[in-house]
């Protein structure tokens, strides 16, 4: 396995190869990270509309 990425590092193919691995595993970390904070949000929103609604009815009853 070293043998392979030292291969890899002395050529020029295997550096840009590696460049973007290492790109698309930035890229990864960041779309996981935004999704989880947008999951929060969202998940927040319908929470408070749940309890606007519960409120509302209970106005009404």
């Amino acid at each position: 396995m070293r043998d392979i990425a030292k291969r890899l590092i002395k050529e020029r193919s295997g550096a840009t190869a590696i460049e973007y691995a290492l790109i698309a595993a930035i890229l990864s970390l960041v779309a996981i990270t935004g999704f989880s904070t947008m999951s929060n949000s969202v998940q927040g929103a319908y929470e408070n509309q749940g309890a606007a609604i519960d409120q509302t009815r209970a106005r009404y009853e």
